[in-house]
């Protein structure tokens, strides 16, 4: 079947009405939902929770990808979309998200929990608070805050026995935790204090290692991982490991379609069914 003048000028009209401005946050109004995802076979490493470093430049689909993952619903349709990744028997919590809200964790909580001439042994407690809520969270207490937790990260003894008992439940559970950070160029307003707290948090995901059933995640802009200045010594490892969020054209194109498939112009669909 041949399309006519109406039919291209409805479809013209539906590429109009694709919104200009998709931005999105990992928690809050402004989530992932269902309709929205389109899942490139090339993202797949991105949502892998063995992966612990994501690198993506401002739009590539980060905190797209962060809300998909906190949110059951979205995280049950990506695991249908890449089954090997096992999403199923993961249970996923934020450790950072750059908005607040009951399931956010904002720059707030840092000023508040982390002084401006703060020592890089208080930035790391500050992070290993953040994992320690996120188990607490995923036992049951949904109150916990890494506010509660910092007497306890920076004593290593009950820091790792409170994570020894986490991951003795996960294991019994055949379940893992996987606590995701998003946002990650909004933890500090000066660079100075952002590579402080950007070179502590690397720290605490390479101690991770340790532990099989609780894993973190790094969503994060590229020049912040590749700041000169950081002196971590495992980082060139964590850079070598990490994966990039990348759109190919035929991704883009597929994107395109898929948004377009999603017009509610009945004059829309049919003349796209017919395309």
């Amino acid at each position: 079947m041949t399309l006519n003048s109406e039919d291209y000028l409805a479809l013209r009209r539906a590429i109009a009405e694709i919104p200009g401005d998709v931005s999105n946050d990992a928690v809050g109004a402004n989530v992932a939902t269902l309709d929205d995802i389109f899942a490139p076979e090339s993202h797949a490493a991105a949502l892998d929770p063995r992966i612990p470093v994501v690198l993506g430049s401002r739009g590539s689909g980060k905190s797209f990808w962060s809300g998909v993952l906190g949110q059951i619903e979205t995280r049950n349709a990506a695991d249908q979309a890449y089954p090997r990744l096992n999403l199923s028997t993961v249970e996923v919590r934020f450790g950072y998200t750059g908005v607040g809200g009951p399931d956010g964790i904002s720059m707030e909580a840092i000023d508040d929990a982390v002084p401006p001439d703060a020592s890089a042994d208080q930035a790391k407690a500050f992070w290993w608070a953040t994992v320690l809520s996120a188990a607490a969270k995923a036992s049951g207490d949904e109150t916990a805050r890494p506010k509660k937790f910092l007497d306890k990260a920076r004593a290593w003894e009950a820091r790792e026995q409170m994570l020894h008992e986490h991951e003795q439940r996960l294991g019994a559970r055949e379940t893992s935790l996987l606590v995701v950070y998003d946002a990650l160029d909004t933890i500090a307003r000066t660079w100075p204090r952002r590579r402080l707290l950007t070179e502590a948090l690397l720290e605490v995901v390479w101690a991770m290692r340790a532990y099989r059933a609780i894993r973190l995640k790094l969503f994060i802009r590229p020049d912040q991982l590749e700041d000169d200045a950081l002196r971590f010594v495992e980082l060139p490892k964590l850079r070598d490991g990490a994966v990039r969020l990348k759109w190919s054209s035929a991704d883009l194109y597929g994107l395109f379609y898929a948004r377009l498939a999603l017009t509610q112009n009945p004059d829309a669909r049919a003349a796209l069914s017919r395309l």
